[in-house]
């Protein structure tokens, strides 16, 4: 990205970059999460239970969204979702769930575990909503591997359910679950989130649970609980957790200045919300006066440019990147598994688990 912001600077254009999800005219790309989970667990008790989590929780972790219609919603990707489950995550299939089974583990490791890839989230610009959204999913996914049952919060219609409990913020959207029970957003989060108390009671009285899941609970349980005792238009604490919460007083605080602003001015403000850079964002501005939560410094993020994570296969594509553009070489091809080098008509493979033999590969090319 800054090699092609570089670039674009040179010859004079100018270079903006969204972390959003839709275009402003229904053009929608995803946020790709990916969690892993046990091979053993069939995938339709994964559908059955982690949907009803899917469909609802754009009200603690959606982006927000304004349309021409003047609607206000939870999520841009939520609104265009079309599908329960695909295989493809690309050209045209919005998917609740992503069901194509693609581990990217070495062999021993694939027989235990697959990868549940998801798309129909939103991209966070709230640091705490990026943490929030993937701790909680992961912890929802740990019940469902032990075999707590939140079926009877599924839909009738999965997708009709999504883009109903997801239609205004301000408005009042149930859907019929197929225990013929009439719920919001609010109520299923609430249900799951009670029975994750339950749950992660019972999983501490037999075994010492991770530290990151006893905080995580507590974070849940208060987002839900501001979100029943404050309506959008209140600043509670929790506002700075919710990108949608953040972005709505961002509106309202535009409209009582511009009166007269219709959706394409709305829209424009509501895009530099996600624009990244830190000098135009309207959420950097937000982070930088203590209304949107932070985990992590700004050297903090910069070192993760050169620094990769403590994963052997992100440390030996860093290093791959590292040896060969440092020794002037160009990179051919560059896979999850093996990568190519100009001139050289082989694939070389990494997967030793060791990082000096990939250092070695490299030296002998």
């Amino acid at each position: 990205f800054r090699a092609m912001q570089d670039a674009h600077c040179k010859l004079g254009n100018i270079f903006t970059t969204y972390r959003d999800n839709i275009d402003g005219d229904k053009e929608s790309y995803g946020c790709h999460e990916s969690y892993q989970i046990l091979r053993e667990t069939p995938w339709e008790k994964i559908r059955r239970n982690l949907t009803p989590f899917l469909i609802s929780r754009a009200i603690l972790f959606g982006a927000g969204m304004i349309w021409p219609d003047g609607r206000f919603t939870y999520s841009a990707r939520a609104e265009l979702t079309d599908t329960l489950e695909a295989e493809r995550t690309t050209k045209g299939s919005r998917a609740v769930l992503g069901s194509r089974d693609e581990s990217h583990l070495p062999e021993k490791l694939d027989r235990k575990y697959r990868r549940l890839h998801l798309t129909s989230g939103d991209t966070n610009v709230c640091q705490q909503a990026t943490v929030n959204k993937l701790s909680i999913t992961a912890l929802v996914l740990s019940m469902v591997e032990a075999g707590v049952d939140l079926s009877s919060r599924y839909p009738r219609n999965p997708v009709t359910a999504m883009k109903r409990l997801n239609a205004n913020v301000l408005g009042t959207n149930y859907m019929k679950s197929v225990s013929k029970k009439m719920v919001n957003a609010w109520d299923i989060q609430r249900y799951i989130c009670d029975q994750a108390i339950v749950f992660v009671e019972w999983a501490a009285s037999h075994n010492e649970v991770p530290e990151w899941v006893m905080p995580t609970l507590r974070r849940w349980d208060r987002l839900l609980t501001d979100l029943k005792t404050h309506n959008p238009d209140d600043w509670s604490s929790s506002a700075r957790e919710i990108d949608w919460w953040a972005k709505w007083h961002l509106l309202q605080l535009y409209k009582a200045e511009n009166p007269k602003a219709g959706w394409e001015e709305l829209f424009s403000v509501s895009l530099q919300y996600h624009n990244i850079d830190p000098n135009e964002s309207l959420a950097y501005g937000m982070i930088n006066d203590g209304m949107l939560a932070r985990c992590f410094s700004d050297q903090q993020l910069e070192n993760s440019v050169t620094v990769p994570p403590n994963h052997i296969r992100a440390q030996q594509r860093g290093e791959v990147v590292q040896q060969i553009v440092g020794g002037n070489r160009q990179i051919r091809d560059l896979g999850w598994e093996s990568f190519m080098v100009a001139g050289k008509e082989e694939y070389f493979d990494f997967p030793e688990p060791e990082l000096w033999r990939v250092r070695e590969k490299l030296r002998n090319l």
